[in-house]
């Protein structure tokens, strides 16, 4: 799998674990497209501009995910959702969605977008 052309949703990060997340696969993958958003209701008006996304990385748990609209929008745009934060990570175990747990390296997030090699 290569995924220089795919696009990334990262709902929810700031600081250093956005700036990390983001860093780890641009230095693999220059040039990919990404948003960065505060708000599921920020994540959701980004699903409807006519653009899918590939790869969401979201700062939810997986049970507020589970029920939430965004998680609707994204199922209907084949969205493949990784959950982040301590509300995930409490959950992980359990979780039906990949959890990137920290301290994450770029390797981590690599296995969880499924790129092999």
């Amino acid at each position: 799998m290569t995924i220089e052309n795919n696009r990334f949703l990262v709902m929810g990060l700031s600081g250093l674990v956005q700036c990390d997340l983001i860093g780890a696969i641009n230095e693999r993958f220059p040039g990919f497209a990404s948003i960065t958003v505060d708000t599921e209701g920020e994540a959701i008006e980004a699903t409807r501009q006519g653009k899918g996304w590939e790869f969401a990385f979201l700062n939810l748990g997986p049970d507020a995910f589970a029920t939430s609209d965004l998680a609707k929008a994204l199922a209907e745009l084949k969205t493949k959702v990784i959950l982040m934060g301590s509300a995930a990570e409490d959950a992980a175990a359990d979780s039906p969605f990949p959890v990137l747990v920290r301290p994450f390296t770029g390797a981590d997030i690599l296995r969880l977008l499924g790129y092999k090699g």
